[in-house]
């Protein structure tokens, strides 16, 4: 099922509005997205260490370009169910 952007600003707002406490596992590659989205957690987040350490095979020293990342990013949300 794909939601338009507008919508899901709208939902993620709408979550965090809740009380209550909002668990997101850290994803850093398509396995671990895949794994999280499966467990059915109301959302992800991307952890800057693990993908740059798994997208390079090197620490974050600041050697993932910004369009390695939002390149992970878009991929992380092609690959997952809650588009």
């Amino acid at each position: 099922m794909n939601i338009a952007p507008a919508d899901k600003r709208k939902v993620l707002k709408a979550r965090f509005a809740k009380p209550e406490i909002v668990t997101a596992p850290g994803i850093f590659d398509m396995v671990s997205a895949k794994m999280a989205d499966s467990m059915g957690f109301d959302c992800l987040y991307m952890t800057g260490f693990g993908t740059g350490a798994s997208y390079l095979g090197l620490p974050d020293a600041g050697l993932a370009t910004y369009t390695d990342m939002v390149n992970r990013v878009a991929a992380f949300c092609g690959g997952t169910t809650r588009r």
